[in-house]
């Protein structure tokens, strides 16, 4: 959108590049209730723990409250989901915490 001032026209400056890339996270966490883990990926890390922990997700709602335990940081949301794909189908707690190192 161009701007007038004084009877000139000025065009629109063009969008600033992004300091930095955004970031995706592959995130486990373990309910403090009973000590399950929920594994997902998110763009936004904090405010999904927020509304993990706040009762905002049918899911994950009656196991409330949540710890984050690990979290992984990838370029891109399809590595992402990928790394979360993976995980999931570790099925085996033992496995999945010996591979992620987390604790018991």
């Amino acid at each position: 959108m161009a701007l007038k001032r004084y009877g000139v026209r000025v065009p629109a400056a063009p969008p600033l590049p992004s300091l930095s890339p955004p970031m995706f996270y592959v995130y486990v966490l373990r309910s403090e209730r009973n000590g399950r883990y929920y594994i997902g990926a998110t763009g936004d890390l904090a405010n999904r723990i927020l509304q993990r922990n706040a009762g905002m997700t049918k899911s994950t709602k009656a196991l409330r409250p949540w710890e984050l335990i690990h979290q992984e940081q990838f370029e891109s949301l399809a590595e992402a989901r990928r790394r979360e794909a993976q995980l999931k189908s570790w099925k085996n707690r033992t496995y999945l915490e010996s591979q992620l190192n987390l604790p018991t």
